[in-house]
């Protein structure tokens, strides 16, 4: 399933994503369901692979629907959707894989954390969780297992 708003040359309908947000949001309000409708909302808005032209991720679109609804079950299903994106690993020694990607996080939090900061928040939260998660490799590595 794509994106809500997608427009067939991948690009976001910014209104159009946040209308169906918007609407999804309302109808969980009326069903006293709508901190799971966020967490889902978030999820669904990590999974979106879209960049802006500079390499910017989540694009401009995506990160402008989280800074409007800004609710801590959207940046927590947002986290775990980037987490979830990882998918399977093969195990190395040690906790680089892990560092390399809180390096990637972090860089792409620097990159809009004067426009996005809620998002910038969250990618900054998935970096420090993988720097944590490299440490507790390290570990195992050093106790050999």
């Amino acid at each position: 399933m794509s994106t809500p708003g997608t427009r067939e040359n991948g690009s976001i309908d910014e209104q159009q994503l946040l209308d169906w947000c918007s609407k999804a949001r309302e109808l969980a309000i009326s069903s006293g369901r709508i901190e799971v409708c966020d967490v889902q909302i978030g999820e669904m808005l990590a999974r979106c692979t879209i960049e802006d032209d500079d390499g910017s991720w989540p694009c401009d679109a995506i990160r402008n629907v989280i800074e409007a609804i800004s609710t801590d079950p959207i940046c927590s299903g947002l986290s775990c959707g980037i987490h979830n994106s990882r998918g399977a690993t093969s195990r190395n020694k040690g906790g680089n894989q892990e560092r390399d990607l809180s390096s990637k996080y972090r860089d792409l939090a620097k990159k809009i954390q004067f426009v996005s900061p809620i998002t910038a928040r969250v990618l900054n939260g998935v970096a420090d969780s993988y720097e944590r998660e490299a440490g507790r490799w390290d570990e195992l590595e050093r106790w050999g297992d």
